[in-house]
C-alpha cells in the first residue's frame, strides 16, 4: 500500500483509523489482488493446528 495519504488523485484516510470511501475500493482491490486474506487464512489455521497437537 502506499506509504502517503493521496493515492491516485484520492485521499485514503478520514483520520488515523479510517478510510475514505475511496480508500476502502483502493485497499479493498490492494487485498484481493495480493490474496493478503488468503494468506492471513492459511497461517491462522496452521497456527491453530500447532495449538491442537501441543494440547494432546
Amino acid at each position: 500500500m502506499p506509504e502517503s495519504p493521496f493515492f491516485d488523485r484520492c485521499v485514503l484516510f478520514r483520520d488515523s483509523d479510517h478510510l475514505t470511501s475511496c480508500g476502502e475500493e483502493i485497499v479493498a482491490e490492494w487485498i484481493a489482488a495480493n490474496e493478503t486474506l488468503n494468506a492471513l487464512s492459511v497461517k491462522t489455521a496452521a497456527a491453530r493446528r500447532g495449538l491442537k497437537q501441543g494440547h494432546k
